[in-house]
Parts: structure tokens; sequence; C-alpha cells
């Protein structure tokens, strides 16, 4: 695998070879570590504060934007829609490194959630980081200017759409943004994409692998 210019990912790519490394051992170090920084007054930090970025079908300099759609498999259906997320690069060693995907539930994203992955699981294995908003539950939604009603909720608020929506985007993030190899995983700029989520956030995070075994890692 490549480092490129991050100091948080340059450790050694070895260990990205050895089958350990991803085992339970780091992830007792890295909580230890996380509970020894609070007991020092270093809790991390809260939601982050950073911009959300928007997605859409119109051209924006300001903004990263892309088409989302309203239904869940026709990429040219001319129906589209916002969708905002929130993104870090701080940690990103370059292609060839993961991706993490904190997966949004049932509320509005005002900032990145879950600190110990932006801070910890990121700087340790050099990742991005990106946290998509669920389609319904902010402000930019595929029916806009009234409520939904409940048939067009049963409609367009399902699971397979809302992976659906965070698989395009993430995709598109992954390209574009990160310019890494989408599809062919034995490049070594092939960027893994390791999902995150609690409660209903979790089980859209197990179904992922399974509904999307060609993405998710």
């Amino acid at each position: 695998m490549t480092t490129n210019n991050a100091k948080g990912a340059a450790d050694g790519d070895e260990k990205y070879k050895n089958a350990s490394y991803y085992g339970e051992d780091i992830f007792d170090d890295l909580i230890a570590e996380a509970l020894d920084s609070s007991q020092h007054g270093d809790a991390g930090p809260e939601r982050s504060t950073a911009e959300p970025r928007v997605v859409d079908i119109t051209p924006s300099k300001k903004s990263r934007r892309r088409r989302s759609v309203d239904d869940d498999g026709d990429d040219d259906d001319a129906s589209t829609w916002s969708n905002r997320y929130y993104q870090s690069t701080k940690y990103f060693g370059g292609p060839g490194h993961p991706v993490f995907l904190i997966v949004g539930g049932e509320d509005a994203l005002e900032g990145m959630l879950y600190p110990f992955v932006t801070r910890r699981l990121a700087k340790h294995f050099g990742a991005a980081v990106i946290n998509i908003e669920h389609r319904f539950y902010g402000p930019y939604q595929p029916i806009m200017g009234r409520k939904a009603t409940v048939e067009e909720l049963l409609e367009l608020l399902t699971l397979p759409q809302a992976m659906a929506d965070m698989v395009r985007l993430t995709r598109r993030y992954k390209e574009v943004d990160l310019n890494c190899s989408s599809y062919d995983r034995s490049s070594e700029e092939y960027c893994p994409v390791i999902t995150v989520g609690g409660s209903y956030p979790g089980v859209l995070s197990a179904l992922f692998r399974l509904v999307h075994p060609d993405f998710v890692d």
C-alpha cells in the first residue's frame, strides 16, 4: 500500500499486511489510550463545527455536490435531491488507506459524530471519515417544501434507498475527493470502506456488508 503525505498513517505499511493488526489488541490499546486521555482532561472534541457539504445536481464552487436519486437503482431518473454530509481528511494517508463511513440515523446531523472514530481510529489507520445524513431526517429531503405523505414515506423512506444514497455519495467521495481506486481491491490505491453506527445506524452498518459486499469491506 502507498503512504502519501499524512504523518498519522506513516507508522509503517507492514502493519496493514499483518492480519493481527486489525485484531482485538489494537482496539484494546485505542480504548485504553482514550480512557487515559479523558482522565487527563483530554476528552476529545465535541461534535465537529465544520461546515457541512451538500450534494445536488446544481454545480457549485462552494460545495462538493453530486446527484442523489429518489429510487433505489435508477441513476438516470431525473428526480434528484440534495443530501448533506460531513467529512474529514485530517489524518488521511492518501490512496490505499481506509475510509470510515459513519452511518447517519433518525436525526439531523449538526456535526460529525463519534470523536473516537474521527480522532482515534482515523489517526491510527490513516483514514478519511465521511458522515452522511439519512434521507428524510434533516433539512434536505427528497420531498421539499411540504410534509411527505404517508404513501410517499412508504415508497421513499426504505433501508435499500438509504443505503443506496450513502453508497453513491461515498463512492463519489472516494473517486473525486480522495483519488482512490473504487473497484479494484488488488490495487495499491484501493481505499477499503468500513461502516460505523450504533442502534438503527448500527443495523444499517451491518446490512451494508450483506447488501453491498462489493462496496463495504
